[in-house]
């Protein structure tokens, strides 16, 4: 899950929403954190190898 603060959707249901939706990417960014980046990197593993969707990691440093 995101910062609790700030969010409170899933990255994994994010990308999966992305991806669904036929987008080449999607960037995930949060604030001092990098909580959510392991489960959206898992959902990008069960995707067929051939398939070019990228996430792109982002975090406020602070």
């Amino acid at each position: 899950k995101m910062s609790d603060m700030d969010g409170v959707s899933e990255a994994k249901d994010l990308v999966k929403r992305a991806h669904d939706w036929g987008h080449p990417a999607i960037a995930l960014t949060d604030h001092g954190v990098v909580q959510s980046f392991p489960d959206a990197n898992h959902y990008i593993e069960t995707l067929d190898k051939s398939d070019p969707f990228k996430v792109i990691y982002g975090v406020e440093g602070y």
